[in-house]
């Protein structure tokens, strides 16, 4: 919430995993998006936990799905992600749970965040379901893709955008700052832009 207002975006959707207290304050361990945008509704998305009995002790990673209004007519779901690090068979799992997500809406969905996961895993299911539109592999100057993580010397490309199916990337690229772990990753998309023009 610091860093919504400082930025300038007044409505946040936290979506929590667990908590932790202590005496002095609590960290608070999920998801969240940040919108200049109302966000007009929320819902859970079920991932598979990598095992039961973690998931009964200490929780495990889940996923939410955001619908922002962004005009009178126009709206748009948005799914912050982050999978679950440790395992490869959990994240293909989670990665068709958020296939079914977005296949059973109508309204169109964009995918943000840490997949940890590179093109030829989960990334890989979601860019068959055909759901999400990836940046063109053919990349024009504006498309500028890469490692992300760690920060300070990126050797995986494992955070991604991925936009609704029928929109368009006009840029996308990886941003040097190392303020985090992983280093952001920064897209203008457009709405409902149909097949991308001959040069």
């Amino acid at each position: 919430r610091a860093i919504a207002q400082q930025a300038g975006y007044p409505y946040v959707l936290e979506q929590r995993n667990f908590d932790l207290r202590f005496i002095y304050g609590s960290w608070k361990f999920g998801n969240a998006v940040l919108s200049k945008f109302p966000i007009v509704s929320a819902e859970p998305i079920r991932y598979p936990s990598r095992s039961t009995a973690e998931h009964l002790f200490a929780g495990s990673k889940q996923g939410c799905i955001g619908t922002l209004q962004l005009s009178a007519t126009q709206q748009l779901q948005v799914i912050p992600v982050h999978l679950e690090y440790r395992d490869e068979p959990t994240r293909i799992a989670s990665a068709q749970a958020i296939v079914e997500a977005v296949s059973a809406s109508e309204v169109p969905t964009l995918a943000a965040g840490d997949f940890h996961s590179e093109s030829a895993t989960a990334i890989e299911v979601l860019r068959e379901s055909e759901v999400f539109q990836f940046p063109p592999l053919d990349a024009e100057p504006s498309i500028t893709m890469g490692p992300t993580f760690p920060a300070d010397q990126p050797q995986l490309e494992i955070d991604w955008i991925l936009a609704p199916a029928d929109w368009r990337f006009s840029e996308y690229r990886v941003l040097s700052d190392t303020l985090s772990d992983h280093r952001p990753v920064l897209a203008v998309v457009r709405l409902n832009a149909g097949p991308r023009e001959t040069p």
